[in-house]
């Protein structure tokens, strides 16, 4: 696990109950699925923890929960595709 993501979830677990009101389990599983279970559901949480915690003192709170999805569906496509792509370079390495 590189250093960016240890970091990332070092700050999501250090605050797990400064979250935005519609930020839950629930939001985190949806996320999780709609990625196709491609990563571990405790990245997903950290990443949604994290991305929350970045708008904890925002005075209108009402679109957080799709401004929090669309960014952790963002980051978390972008590491599911550097690991695809660090497989496929790997694989090609083998053959």
């Amino acid at each position: 696990m590189n250093l960016s993501i240890e970091l990332h979830q070092k700050v999501a677990e250090d605050h797990p109950h400064d979250v935005v009101d519609g930020i839950d389990d629930v939001f985190v599983e949806a996320i999780w699925h709609e990625l196709d279970w491609q990563l571990p559901r405790e990245r997903v949480r950290c990443v949604v923890a994290e991305i929350a915690l970045g708008f904890q003192d925002a005075t209108v709170k009402s679109f957080l929960p799709i401004l929090v999805r669309r960014m952790a569906l963002v980051r978390l496509r972008k590491e599911i595709n550097e690991i695809v792509s660090t497989d496929n370079h790997l694989l090609d390495e083998q053959s």
